[in-house]
């Protein structure tokens, strides 16, 4: 004879959540775009910094967002992975330079908003510095 198990309506309203939670953790990225503003390549070829702007949709307003990628690859829609401020590439004005040596980065830019991320480095070879356009 084989049991009968009975759920109780707690389980099911929070596999029911956990189901939503999971759909929209999936679906936040989607609804997010990025678009290039400006892009400097490394002297060495091997890298590029890209300035973009990324948009969530409604509920945020448009973001200034900087990554470095390796030479070949697309930007992702991810966020930026070494600046992050929350106002608009066209209030901010992000402008990028490379030291001829390929191992620093400068970013330029004026400062208007928050700012989420200004990471200093880039794997272990490129250091990053920041400054106010202008100087």
């Amino acid at each position: 004879m084989m049991k009968k198990i009975i759920y109780s309506p707690l389980f099911w309203g929070f596999l029911f959540f956990a189901i939503i939670v999971k759909a929209c953790d999936s679906i936040s990225d989607d609804i997010c775009g990025n678009e290039i503003y400006k892009q400097s390549q490394s002297p060495d070829g091997k890298f590029i910094a890209l300035a973009f702007s990324r948009d969530c949709g409604a509920t945020t307003g448009l973001s200034t967002q900087i990554s470095i990628i390796p030479v070949g690859d697309n930007l992702e829609n991810e966020p930026g992975n070494i600046f992050i401020t929350d106002s608009p590439p066209k209030i901010v004005k992000p402008t990028m330079s490379w030291q001829p040596d390929a191992k620093t980065l400068r970013i330029n830019f004026i400062k208007q908003g928050e700012i989420f991320k200004a990471n200093n480095r880039y794997g272990d070879h490129i250091a990053i510095s920041y400054g106010e356009n202008g100087s």
